[in-house]
């Protein structure tokens, strides 16, 4: 907060982070899709998330990069702009997914045809199980000569 108070008192940044700051992105974001084909393959949520965050750092290197620029222009106050820019970007991107990975973990409704074979299927499994246990099968009907229990 003082750099924005008194901007004369920000460093000039060398013009070698500047070219830094260019090449980064450009592998990031190569990096970027090649985890998020790996994501869709293996259909992994976490490494969507990880991709995505890969490509925020991208964006936030051009941030930087511009006030780098600035910077060196004799724009001094546009490095501690840039900075807060980024903090906002990373902010947003971790709720974003934070947000996500909550919804993941959280139970979601299906629906209805699929509960309905659901409790198909249990029940078709319990009435198995009872007639395997049960000693007395007679005409269909379960219990000792052939009554119902």
């Amino acid at each position: 907060m003082l750099k924005l108070e008194h901007p004369e008192s920000i460093q000039p940044v060398r013009m070698i982070g500047l070219w830094v700051t260019l090449g980064a992105p450009a592998i990031k974001e190569l990096l970027f899709r090649y985890m998020l084909a790996i994501a869709e393959r293996v259909r992994s949520s976490m490494l969507v998330a990880n991709a995505w965050h890969v490509r925020s750092d991208a964006a936030s290197s051009l941030v930087v990069a511009l006030g780098i620029l600035g910077n060196a222009r004799g724009y001094h106050l546009l490095d501690p702009i840039a900075a807060l820019v980024v903090g906002l970007m990373v902010t947003r991107m971790g709720w974003q997914f934070s947000r996500d990975a909550l919804r993941d973990l959280m139970d979601r409704a299906i629906d209805a045809e699929t509960v309905i074979a659901i409790r198909k299927t249990m029940l078709e499994h319990a009435r198995r199980a009872w007639c395997a246990r049960c000693a007395y099968l007679k005409d269909g009907r379960h219990g000792p000569g052939g009554r119902p229990s």
